[in-house]
């Protein structure tokens, strides 16, 4: 969407007065999980906001008042959050497909997964159904105004073949997922 249509989308949404949006900050998921600064131009002033973390699309940042502007006219920046593969982002929780071994989903083991501050060990208890959703509590984005919440991490698992099972292994694996009805997905 183009900067105009964005300003005619939200603008319907502010009450009459306000002034409407000022301009438009496009951040990326990360910079709204960090918090980030940026620095933007208003009447031939530069200005610098400090986005807080937890921001979401169509959050507004209210500029300061540089004491020439009219005591009604309100200026501000409407905020732009960037998906950021391979999250998904609702509310305050983050969504991630993940493939793993089958072998993981039959045995039950520990496996790494992405977040937007590093790694996370997920626990994926034996026979565990492929598509199965697990949660990592505390894992997602920050809740904004309250900087020690987070949302969580939602992880949707999906079952690969492993490359090196040998024959005798992919017939057993065969078996065991058509008796228990799941889907691999294919590589």
């Amino acid at each position: 969407m183009e900067y105009p249509q964005v300003l005619d989308t939200i603008g319907s949404y502010w009450p009459q007065g306000l002034g409407g949006p000022h301009c438009l900050l496009n951040i990326s998921l990360k910079e709204a999980y960090t918090g980030a600064q940026r620095v933007v131009e208003r009447n031939g002033e530069r200005v610098r906001l400090a986005i807080p973390p937890g921001v979401h699309t169509g959050d507004r940042i209210y500029l300061p008042r540089s004491g020439r502007e009219d005591a009604q006219t309100v200026h501000f920046c409407t905020v732009m959050v960037a998906d950021q593969p391979p999250f998904k982002r609702y509310g305050a929780d983050l969504h991630l497909d993940w493939s793993i071994d089958i072998r993981t989903f039959i045995h039950g083991d520990a496996v790494q997964v992405p977040t937007l501050s590093g790694q996370a060990r997920l626990e994926v208890p034996a026979w565990t159904a492929p598509g199965t959703t697990l949660r990592l509590t505390g894992k997602g984005m920050p809740i904004l105004n309250h900087p020690d919440m987070y949302g969580d991490l939602c992880v949707h698992l999906q079952a690969t073949m492993p490359a090196n099972a040998t024959p005798l292994e992919r017939q057993l694996i065969g078996d065991a997922v058509r008796l228990s009805g799941w889907r691999l997905e294919r590589h």
